[in-house]
């Protein structure tokens, strides 16, 4: 599905390479540093980190919409 619509994207010609070249340039050196520290830590300490990351974008994001009501 993904590579269906990254050929659709591609041949449109509406991808701005400008934006999409440093999203895709973050997405790939994340994925190396995520693949290396996968590898040197404890599954359990990387589950904590990672609901650690779920509860901290959890509560911006409740701030930010209460924000709007107040």
């Amino acid at each position: 599905t993904s590579a269906g619509a990254l050929a659709a994207h591609l041949t449109s010609g509406h991808i701005d390479w400008r934006i999409a070249a440093p999203f895709t340039a973050a997405a790939v050196a994340g994925a190396f540093a995520g693949s290396r520290l996968g590898r040197r830590t404890r599954p359990h300490r990387l589950a904590q980190a990672f609901a650690l990351l779920v509860v901290g974008v959890s509560a911006f994001l409740i701030a930010k919409t209460l924000a709007v009501f107040v």
